[in-house]
């Protein structure tokens, strides 16, 4: 991310990596572990906040869990002609007897559409469906793609406060 914004500027590979090691260093940095050939990190101030969000999410209860039949899911699916990795995403959010779920995915790797047709789901199980984003840009994009009224997560949280 650092190269793709420092190199249409003119910074070279060599300053970029000084730059991204002193980044690094800083002590609002944490370095969470190793994945394959990568070392992965995060920000003191981002693990607060999956800490209060997760205390806020909490563990539903039986009552407020949003699961949905399989046969649904694979219709759904078929419809759609997801991928597998997709249908294995869409049972993961949609189908199990979890509370929270996560999704992570590259980008264009069809999370937004994955997300519509969880919507869809869910919303003919006669639930509402709202979406949280970082940002507000992610938001609108969730919102205009997957169809799902979306705000930021600081918003989000500040209306759960």
């Amino acid at each position: 991310l650092l190269a793709e914004r420092l190199e249409p500027e003119g910074v070279s590979a060599t300053e970029i990596l000084c730059l991204a090691s002193a980044a690094l260093q800083s002590s609002e940095v944490v370095r969470l572990r190793r994945l394959d050939c990568y070392r992965l990190y995060t920000t003191a101030d981002m693990l607060a906040f999956e800490d209060r969000l997760a205390a806020i999410a909490g563990t539903p209860s039986r009552e407020t869990r949003h699961r949905v039949d399989e046969r649904p899911v694979l219709e759904a699916a078929a419809k759609r002609s997801l991928s597998v990795e997709q249908v294995k995403a869409l049972r993961h959010i949609v189908a199990t007897e979890d509370g929270l779920t996560l999704v992570a995915g590259l980008a264009g790797t069809g999370k937004t559409r994955l997300q519509a047709v969880a919507r869809e789901l869910w919303e003919r199980e006669g639930m509402r469906v709202l979406g949280a984003a970082l940002s507000a840009k992610a938001a609108f994009e969730l919102e205009q793609g997957a169809g799902i009224q979306s705000r930021t997560l600081d918003a989000l949280l500040l209306r759960l406060d």
